[in-house]
């Protein structure tokens, strides 16, 4: 009983600190869940000593939901959003012209709400039918994927580097992934 107690501190604790980063990130323009979640992760191996890895991803998880519900705010009222949050600027700041910056977040708000219930609901459905998804295009996914990947070249207007980019990136693939680090 008393580990299970313990257990569960360590979760709300967990819970805590990302809701305290999720408002740093939220609220700072510039500063991203990313960029923390990496720095967390940097320091993971010192953390692992006191924690299980479970709690770091519980930290992740509450950081960026928390994240989703207040970076609106910087995004409306400063006009400095982030990449998730670009196309919500300009309908924020006509309701900020308008003097409706609030109704503006508050909506947001909701939104991220409404997206949060519908993908809570919807998760059990996913996870029933993406396996079946895959076991039907497994034997054609690598086809699926040069396909999708011709398209993207063709499409570039930039068609030169785009494939030196995707050669590059493909050649460091294979190195990485068959280096004695991987194994």
């Amino acid at each position: 009983m008393h580990i299970k107690f313990t257990k569960m501190l360590e979760y709300l604790l967990g819970i805590i600190i990302g809701i305290l980063f999720g408002i740093i990130t939220g609220l700072t323009p510039g500063v991203h869940i990313n960029l923390v979640s990496v720095l967390l992760l940097s320091i993971s191996s010192f953390l692992l000593g006191w924690t299980s890895p479970l709690v770091i991803a519980v930290i992740i998880i509450a950081m960026g939901v928390t994240h989703t519900f207040l970076d609106s705010i910087p995004s409306v009222f400063l006009g400095a959003p982030d990449p998730d949050t670009v196309m919500a600027v300009l309908p924020g700041h006509k309701l900020l012209f308008e003097g409706k910056g609030w109704d503006a977040v508050r909506l947001t708000v909701i939104g991220s709400l409404l997206c949060l219930i519908f993908a809570i609901i919807l998760m059990p459905l996913f996870a029933f039918i993406f396996p079946i998804i895959y076991s039907i295009i497994k034997p054609v996914l690598g086809w699926i994927l040069v396909l999708i990947v011709l398209i993207m070249l063709i499409k570039d207007s930039e068609r030169k580097w785009a494939l030196l980019v995707f050669i590059f990136s493909g050649m460091l693939g294979l190195i990485v992934l068959n280096s004695e680090i991987s194994q």
